[in-house]
């Protein structure tokens, strides 16, 4: 029933579990070895005892896997251990879940801009007049057309990141 003592409707025991008894360097060690779950270590000598279990797999404790058992000469001593059938649980396993990756924008690239160069204006060349006296026809210096510098503007795109 889960409450570590064998009580009298409790018949059922465990055959295969390993049960160690130790005092200082020496072990001595019994296999349970048929339904009743009954085991016996025997030819102990005297002395303060570290008894212990095999938890078997797919059992849970109901006492302690660990018991302080004292051996007199001449004596016997008794040392039980609970266990139960375990219930299966169900641990959920985490499953990866997908995380958007963000798309990067493209990042528009600057295009130079040819700068207009100044053109020098046609001079006209001088033309005889039929006076009787040569005039001189001033001629035009070249002139700059004055051109106007683009202005270039630059924007940066960041990649918008979701959280």
């Amino acid at each position: 029933n889960g409450d570590g003592w064998r009580q009298g409707t409790e018949t059922t025991g465990l055959a295969g579990v390993w049960i160690h008894a130790k005092l200082g360097s020496a072990t001595y060690s019994a296999l349970s070895v048929n339904p009743s779950g009954w085991y016996q270590i025997t030819g102990l000598p005297p002395g303060v005892y570290t008894v212990t279990e095999e938890q078997p797999l797919g059992y849970t404790s109901t006492s302690p896997d660990t018991l302080t058992v004292n051996v007199v000469a001449g004596g016997s001593s008794l040392a039980n251990f609970g266990e139960q059938a375990s219930t299966p649980t169900f641990t959920p396993t985490a499953t990866a879940t997908e995380t958007p990756t963000a798309t990067p924008t493209a990042t528009p690239t600057a295009t130079p801009t040819e700068t207009a160069t100044a053109t020098p204006t046609e001079t006209p060349t001088e033309t005889p007049t039929e006076t009787a006296t040569p005039t001189e026809t001033p001629t035009e210096a070249p002139t700059a057309t004055p051109t106007e510098t683009p202005i270039v503007t630059w924007r940066i795109y960041l990649p918008l990141m979701l959280r």
